[in-house]
């Protein structure tokens, strides 16, 4: 099993929310959530291409994301 990424970042570039974690070694891919304060965790981004993720149509507001790593074998992504 992977180790637990970093805690991730979010940063506002434009109209974007760009979220960012340190990658962990022996992680096939990433899934991550978001949620407000007044809303449930999101339903899983799953990134198999980087540590990171842009959303590019969430509305203003504070938003709190999770990400777990993935194992290779078996696939739990």
């Amino acid at each position: 099993m992977p180790p637990v990424p970093s805690k991730p970042l979010a940063s506002i570039s434009g109209s974007m929310i760009n979220v960012v974690w340190d990658d962990v070694a022996g992680a096939s891919g990433y899934q991550l959530q978001y949620k407000t304060a007044t809303t449930d965790w999101s339903a899983f981004i799953t990134s198999n291409n980087g540590s990171g993720h842009s959303y590019p149509s969430l509305a203003l507001g504070k938003y709190q994301f999770r990400v777990k790593a993935c194992n290779p074998v078996p696939s739990n992504c």
